[in-house]
């Protein structure tokens, strides 16, 4: 015999509680909308280095730009278009 389900209420936080998780909401909300911007941002001051660049400089770029283009073209960005590319080819093969 299955025991019936209990339905319960998620209390509801009043006071500074309820401020900080609002507030730990909104910056970690912040920090998630600027940081495609400041890897577009760091990879095209990264393509301004030249020919001219010293020797150092060339290393750096080469250190940092396959992290921030993973970054740009990260694991969530594939993994929608793999879904769709996947449902466009199952309408392909249907007659």
């Amino acid at each position: 015999m299955s025991r019936p389900e209990r339905k319960t209420r998620r209390r509801l936080e009043s006071g500074w509680q309820a401020k900080l998780q609002l507030v730990s909401a909104f910056f970690l909300w912040f920090a998630y909308q600027v940081a495609e911007a400041a890897a577009t941002s760091a990879i095209g001051n990264l393509s301004l280095c030249g020919f001219d660049a010293s020797e150092e400089e060339k290393q750096i770029v080469a250190f940092w730009a396959p992290f921030l283009l993973l970054h740009l073209g990260g694991p969530g960005n594939l993994t929608s278009y793999a879904i769709y590319g996947g449902q466009q080819a199952l309408r392909a093969q249907s007659p």
